[in-house]
């Protein structure tokens, strides 16, 4: 199983190749006679569809969106909807998506992609019911799709359903024990279920296999706090920072609190500092500072005996999070 850095570069070289075929393509269209080519346009589109998809797998997504829409309406409709609207998915406006998709499922009410991309496109929105109702019509057309599988999944993880979510991805491992968002997605599900050792054992998998996603530190961090391995917590939070310094705020968070717990109030400090300079506008690491400010004395060193509790209230359990965010960058996976 290849790693997600991998399969992104795996992308950008298809990309690469996908770009020059296309190239070489219109120049070919162009010698045609104008009223022959029709007949030969139709390997231009395809190319172009291959290339949108190879893009937004490359996290090129800007450029996937200005090739999806020189697809054309009124011969390539649903094909056009769903690229634009995996473009739109991959650069974050799930509104603008949502209203393509929509209109393209209106014509191709039995269209894998679109319902499947759509489903995403709901789960970006937060509209995690709506989003298993397309998931759950696209396997009935297409039920041995494991993405849309995956996909149901993440929607009913972010239900606060962890039980069902684990049911279906322990399925998938059966079939795919060294996918990294399978693991991922199961260690995340163990541990808010209240099983901190299982949990530990599918993210160490899911970091072995190449996940690369700052959650999968997060929740292994609460697993080792859960067993009350604090030290490992906390080397968790420390890795987790040196990959992500500016991508997730929970690890600021996260690495504070264990400090807070060995009362190394000032390492905690420095650590909020460092956080608020990355995420200023981060509500719960402003009221960690807040409360830090509020304790000035020093309670760092062999005399500090108790750790100050109003410190540590704002320290929250993860399963109080909102957990709309995606478990992977990747993991809510559209299927062509």
């Amino acid at each position: 199983m290849k790693t997600y850095a991998e399969q992104r570069s795996a992308a950008a070289h298809r990309a690469v190749k996908l770009m020059k075929a296309l190239t070489k393509a219109q120049e070919e269209l162009r010698s045609y006679p104008r009223e022959d080519r029709f007949l030969y346009r139709d390997e231009v589109y395809d190319l172009m569809g291959q290339l949108v998809w190879a893009l937004v797998e490359s996290e090129r997504c800007e450029e996937a969106l200005v090739f999806a829409r020189k697809l054309p309406k009124n011969t390539h409709f649903g094909v056009r909807h769903v690229c634009e609207g995996t473009a739109l998915e991959g650069l974050g406006r799930f509104d603008e998506a949502r209203v393509i998709l929509e209109k393209g499922l209106s014509r191709h009410r039995k269209s894998v992609p679109m319902l499947n991309c759509l489903g995403l496109c709901y789960s970006g929105l937060n509209r995690f019911n709506d989003a298993l109702d397309c998931f759950d019509r696209a396997r009935m057309l297409d039920p041995r799709e494991p993405k849309i599988l995956f996909n149901k999944a993440v929607a009913l993880f972010n239900l606060s359903l962890y039980e069902d979510a684990r049911d279906i991805v322990t399925k998938l491992l059966k079939k795919c024990p060294d996918d990294p968002m399978y693991n991922a997605l199961a260690g995340h599900c163990y541990t808010y279920m209240g099983y901190p050792d299982d949990g530990a054992k599918s993210l160490k998998a899911a970091l072995d296999c190449g996940d690369d996603d700052p959650m999968t530190y997060d929740t292994l961090y609460w697993a080792y706090r859960y067993m009350g391995l604090l030290n490992d917590a906390i080397a968790q939070a420390q890795e987790g920072i040196r990959k992500y310094p500016d991508t997730y705020p929970y690890l600021y968070r996260d690495l504070a609190g264990g400090y807070l717990e060995l009362a190394w109030v000032d390492d905690a400090r420095e650590v909020v500092k460092k956080g608020l300079a990355v995420f200023p506008d981060d509500p719960d690491l402003k009221e960690l500072q807040d409360a830090l400010d509020e304790n000035p004395g020093d309670y760092g060193g062999d005399e500090a005996t108790e750790k100050p509790e109003p410190i540590l209230m704002v320290i929250r359990d993860p399963r109080q999070r909102n957990k709309v965010k995606r478990i992977h960058s990747g993991s809510m996976v559209p299927c062509e």
